[in-house]
């Protein structure tokens, strides 16, 4: 399963049918190494930031915590220790099994 718009890194295993993955803003976090993402909006919410990434055809958005000072257009990568979370795309219902996530 790889961000759509992009050739990976993958973020889980395979999966059959039409489903979506998702991932909670608060998993991702701000790596070195990962997935690629350009930095479209980082607005400090008092304890956290939420910066707002472009990757592929969709946007991440990333919940950090403290105050993190991004300019726009910034290159920076994410990455998640997390499950994928798996939806249905006919119905939008959560599926309740999860994905372990791969190498992000």
């Amino acid at each position: 399963m790889v961000i759509r718009g992009t050739d990976g890194p993958a973020l889980a295993s395979a999966i059959e049918g039409d489903v979506l993955g998702g991932i909670r803003p608060e998993h991702l976090r701000l790596v070195e190494h990962g997935i690629p993402v350009t930095v479209r909006h980082a607005e400090y919410l008092g304890a956290d930031t939420v910066v707002a990434c472009a990757v592929g055809d969709v946007t991440l958005l990333a919940r950090v915590p403290g105050r993190v000072v991004l300019d726009d257009g910034a290159a920076v990568c994410l990455a998640t220790d997390e499950p994928v979370h798996l939806f249905d795309t006919a119905s939008g219902r959560r599926i309740e099994r999860r994905l372990e996530t791969v190498g992000a």
